[in-house]
């Protein structure tokens, strides 16, 4: 089973990655918000990401209902779960950018 300090390191490192996407994010929207295709981009990222989130969120309240967790493990989830959010979000951005 995973032990606490892996978890940490997780939410760490994707905690790192999560502020790097953001900058992406402001970079990006700045660069290229204004016209139609950055609308259409961003569109389908933020949809994207409002799944993801959802699915993420939906997963940890259901491993709550079923294990019992403390209080220090859901924040840790909650957390990895905006900190992946945001990384995968980065990633799609990237590949959506390149794509259209």
């Amino acid at each position: 089973m995973l032990n606490q300090e892996m978890i940490e390191l997780a939410n760490n490192i994707l905690t790192q990655t999560a502020f790097i996407s953001m900058i992406i994010f402001i970079f990006f929207y700045i660069k290229e918000g204004k016209d139609e295709r950055g609308g259409m981009i961003f569109n389908v990222f933020f949809r994207s990401m409002f799944i993801v989130l959802s699915v993420s969120i939906i997963g940890i309240t259901n491993v709550q209902f079923w294990f019992s967790v403390s209080d220090e493990w859901f924040r840790l989830l909650i957390n990895l779960a905006l900190s992946a959010t945001y990384t995968f979000g980065g990633i799609y951005l990237l590949y959506l950018r390149f794509k259209f």
